[in-house]
C-alpha cells in the first residue's frame, strides 16, 4: 500500500515544488551575491513556508529541518551571523534532503531518513557562524505603516453565546484573532486552515470569518477572524498563528460584565506580545458592545465586532451597536460579490475535456463528407448551402475550444531551465571546470506532457556537454578562449513548432572519433561512412551503447543517455538534430508539435488508401512532369530551384502500385527533418485536415503489423 499524507497531499506536493524551485534559485544567487538582503529575505521565507507546510501534512522531521534552517538564515538577517562557505553548504545540504523527502512522497513512498545529523550540523554551523547575541523582541502588534485590519462582522447563535459565557465563567480565556495574509501568497485558503488547525491543538474555535467550510480553496480571502477559547496565553496563541506570509496578527482579549441586566461583550484594544517570552506585556483597554437578544429574531443575534478603534469615537455603545445593525444588510451583499479570479483543474479534467474536442473534430470531417453526398445528390441547392453554413459554424466553435483548452495545457519552460543552474554548479566544482549557464526564452510555453518529460533529456545534454564538451580552463586559455564556459539553454516558437536548444562553446563533435568507433562496433564500414553526410554520422551517437568516451564516469560514457534523449523526443511526436564545429561548441535542437493532441495534416492518396502528413513536416507541395525527374546512382532526384531533392514514391515504401497516369502531372509533396529535405510522390493530394492523435494502447487491441 502506498504511503499518503492525506487530502491535503497534492497542495502541499505543489506548493512544496514551487518553494524548493525558489529556494534553489536563490541559493545560487547567495552564493554569487552574500550580501544581498533581500535574497536571504527570500530563503528564509522559504523556509519558513516549507517548516509550515510540513507541520500541517505531518511530516514534523523535515518541519524540524526546515525550522533549524530558518534559525540560521534568522541570524543572518539579524547580522548575528555570517554567511560562510560552511553556511552556504549546510544550506545545500538542507535543500538536496528536503528534495528527497518531497520525492518520496511523491512516489508514494514513506521518507524514513534519519535526519537528526544533518540537524546537528546545521546546529553545529549556526553557532560556529555566530558574531553576536541576543535579538530585539517582536510585537504581535505591527508597527502603525502596516496595513489596517478590515472590519468583519460575524453572526453567533444562541448556542455560541451560552458556550462563550460559560467557558468565560470557567475560567477559560476568549480570544478575538485577526490574521492579515501576505497579498502575495498563494493557497491563502491553506493557509487559513493551517491556523485554525494550531489553534484547535489547544483550544476550542467558536467561530471562524469565513467559516472553514466557505474557506476552502478560496483564494480571494485576504483576512481571517477567529474567536477563540483557550486556557493559553496570547503568546502562545500568537505562536499558533505565527505561519509564514502573514502581514499581520491582531489578537484582542474579549470578556464579559453584567451591566443592567443585560449581557455586555469587552473587546479590548490589541494586546502586545513578545515572541521571545511566554507571557502578556501589555494591560488591554476595553470598548463594550451591548447585545439584546429582544431586537431579532429567535434564532439568532449579531455580536459584530469591529476592528475599527470604534473606542476611541464620542457615539455610546447604544449608537455603535445600532449602527452596526444598519450595515448589516449593505455588508452580506458586498459579501457576495464574486472575488475569484482563478481556479485550479486537474490535469485529468483538461484530458478528458481534450479528448472530448478531438471527437468533436472527428464528427465534423464527417459532416464534410456528408455535405459533399448532399451537394452531389440534393436538388436544393438553399439547402446545401445552409448545411454547408451550419457546419463551418460548428467548426470554428470546434476551433475555438480547441484553443482554448490547449492554451490551458500551456506551461513555461522555464521551471525546467531554472533546474539546471544547481546541476551546472555542481558538475563545475566536480570536474574542476568554470561554467556559466545562459537561460533564454524561459517565458516559451509548451504543453504539459513534455514539461513533465523534458527534464531527462536536458539533464543528459547538459552531463555530456560539461563532462566531454567542455575544456578545462587551461585548456581554454591554450585556445584563445574565455577560461569560464558557457552554456545555453534557449526555447523559441517557429510556427506550428517549438524548439528547444541547449549548446555549448566547447570543442565540438569529434567526427573521425565516431567513424572509428561505428567501424570498431561493425555498425558500419569505412566505405558507407566516406559516402554519408556529416549530419547522419553525428546520428550514430544516438545508438543504445554507443559512446566515444576513453574514460567511464558517474555521470556519462556509457552509451545510454543519448539514446534516452531521442527515444523520449520521439516518444512526443519530435526529433532531434545536431549543429557542430570543431573548438566551436555543439548545438542539439529539440523540436516537438505545438500541439500533441490535434494536429493540422495534408493528406494524401495512394491507390485508394488516404495517408496523413503532418503540417509541421511539410514545406511546400509541388507538381512536376515525370521527365523533371533524373537519376543519380540509382536514386530518383529533381532539381528544385537550383537545389537536388531526392524522391520517395510512396506507393513503393507502402507496397501498392501507383494510380498515376503516364501523361498526368506528378504530385510531390517536400517534407523536411532537421536540416535535410525529401520529396514523396503520391496519387493525389486530398487537402488539409485537423487529425486527432489516440492512443494506440489504451483505444485499440494489439494488432499485429500495427504501430
Amino acid at each position: 500500500m502506498s504511503f499518503s499524507l492525506g487530502e491535503y497531499q497534492d497542495i502541499f506536493l505543489e506548493e512544496a515544488d514551487e518553494l524548493l524551485q525558489e529556494l534553489n534559485k536563490n541559493l545560487l544567487e547567495l552564493e554569487r551575491n552574500p550580501d544581498d538582503e533581500e535574497i536571504i529575505n527570500n530563503i528564509f521565507r522559504a523556509a519558513h513556508s516549507l517548516k509550515s507546510s510540513a507541520a500541517f501534512v505531518g511530516l514534523n522531521d523535515l518541519s524540524d529541518l526546515a525550522h533549524r534552517m530558518e534559525s540560521l538564515l534568522q541570524g543572518i538577517r539579524d547580522k548575528t551571523n555570517t554567511i560562510t562557505s560552511e553556511v552556504v553548504d549546510v544550506i545545500f545540504k538542507c535543500f538536496d534532503t528536503i528534495s528527497e523527502v518531497i520525492e518520496l512522497v511523491s512516489s508514494g513512498v514513506e521518507p524514513n531518513q534519519n535526519l537528526r545529523p544533518l540537524i546537528d550540523r546545521i546546529n553545529n554551523v549556526n553557532e560556529n557562524s555566530k558574531v553576536a547575541s541576543g535579538a530585539e523582541p517582536v510585537s504581535a502588534a505591527q508597527p502603525s505603516k502596516a496595513k489596517t485590519a478590515p472590519v468583519m462582522k460575524t453572526t453567533f447563535s444562541f448556542s455560541e453565546s451560552d458556550e462563550i459565557k460559560k467557558a468565560l465563567s470557567d475560567g477559560m480565556a476568549c480570544y478575538e484573532i485577526t490574521v492579515i495574509i501576505e497579498e502575495a501568497a498563494q493557497m491563502k485558503w491553506v493557509k487559513g486552515q493551517l491556523i485554525a488547525a494550531n489553534l484547535e491543538k489547544d483550544g476550542n474555535i467558536v467561530k471562524t470569518f469565513p467559516s472553514l467550510d466557505d474557506m476552502s480553496s478560496d483564494e480571494s480571502i485576504s483576512a481571517i477572524k477567529i474567536i477563540l477559547l483557550t486556557y493559553r496565553n496570547a503568546h502562545q496563541v500568537y505562536k499558533g498563528c505565527d505561519i509564514d506570509q502573514i502581514e499581520k496578527i491582531e489578537i484582542r482579549d474579549i470578556t464579559s460584565v453584567q451591566k443592567d441586566d443585560k449581557l455586555l461583550l469587552k473587546i479590548g484594544s490589541p494586546i502586545q506580545v513578545d515572541k521571545q517570552s511566554n507571557g502578556d506585556i501589555a494591560p488591554a483597554d476595553y470598548t463594550s458592545v451591548e447585545m439584546d437578544s429582544d431586537d431579532y429574531d429567535n434564532n439568532t443575534y449579531t455580536n459584530e465586532f469591529a476592528i475599527d478603534d470604534s473606542a476611541d469615537s464620542d457615539e455610546s455603545e447604544e449608537d455603535i451597536f445600532e449602527r452596526r445593525r444598519g450595515e448589516k444588510h449593505v455588508d452580506q451583499d458586498r459579501r457576495k460579490a464574486p472575488m475569484l479570479k482563478t481556479v485550479k483543474v486537474s490535469v485529468d479534467k483538461l484530458d478528458l475535456l481534450l479528448n472530448n474536442v478531438g471527437e468533436l473534430v472527428i464528427a465534423n470531417s464527417g459532416f464534410y463528407r456528408l455535405y459533399e453526398e448532399i451537394r452531389k445528390y440534393a436538388g436544393n441547392k438553399a439547402i446545401s448551402s445552409e448545411f454547408k453554413n451550419r457546419m463551418e459554424q460548428m467548426s470554428r466553435i470546434a476551433k475555438d475550444l480547441q484553443t482554448g483548452i490547449m492554451k490551458t495545457r500551456m506551461v513555461p519552460i522555464g521551471q525546467v531551465f531554472s533546474r539546471f543552474n544547481r546541476l551546472v554548479r555542481d558538475l563545475a566544482k566536480e570536474h574542476n571546470k568554470n561554467l556559466e549557464l545562459i537561460i533564454k526564452g524561459e517565458d516559451t510555453e509548451l504543453d504539459k506532457k513534455v514539461i513533465d518529460v523534458i527534464g531527462e533529456p536536458l539533464l543528459h545534454l547538459i552531463r555530456n556537454a560539461v563532462d566531454h564538451g567542455i575544456e578545462t580552463p587551461e585548456e581554454r586559455m591554450k585556445l584563445g578562449k574565455a577560461e569560464t564556459a558557457t552554456i545555453t539553454l534557449n526555447a523559441y516558437q517557429g510556427g506550428n513548432q517549438i524548439f528547444v536548444e541547449i549548446s555549448d562553446d566547447g570543442k565540438g563533435l569529434d567526427i573521425q572519433a565516431i567513424k572509428a568507433k561505428v567501424i570498431e562496433k561493425k555498425i558500419s564500414t569505412a566505405e558507407i561512412l566516406a559516402n554519408m553526410d556529416d549530419a547522419d554520422i553525428y546520428n550514430f551517437i544516438f545508438i543504445p551503447g554507443f559512446s566515444t568516451a576513453k574514460k567511464i564516469t558517474d555521470i556519462s560514457g556509457r552509451g545510454v543517455g543519448m539514446n534516452v534523449v531521442k527515444e523520449t523526443v520521439n516518444e512526443l511526436n519530435g526529433n532531434v538534430s545536431i549543429e557542430t564545429e570543431k573548438s566551436m561548441g555543439t548545438r542539439f535542437v529539440l523540436t516537438f508539435p505545438l500541439t500533441l493532441a490535434i494536429i493540422p495534416a495534408i493528406m494524401v492518396k495512394v491507390r485508394r488508401e488516404v495517408y496523413a502528413i503532418p503540417l509541421s513536416d511539410v514545406i511546400e507541395t509541388i507538381k512536376i512532369s515525370q521527365s523533371d525527374i533524373a537519376t543519380i546512382e540509382g536514386h530518383e532526384v529533381i532539381n528544385l530551384r537550383g537545389e537536388i531533392l531526392s524522391l520517395l514514391r510512396l506507393n513503393e515504401f507502402v507496397g501498392l502500385k501507383s494510380a498515376l497516369a503516364a501523361n498526368q502531372k506528378i504530385p510531390v509533396v517536400v517534407v523536411g527533418y532537421g536540416n535535410r529535405k525529401i520529396g514523396l510522390i503520391v496519387d493525389f493530394l486530398e487537402g488539409k485536415m485537423e487529425i486527432v492523435i489516440k492512443s494506440l494502447e489504451h483505444n485499440y487491441t494489439n494488432v499485429e503489423g500495427l504501430a
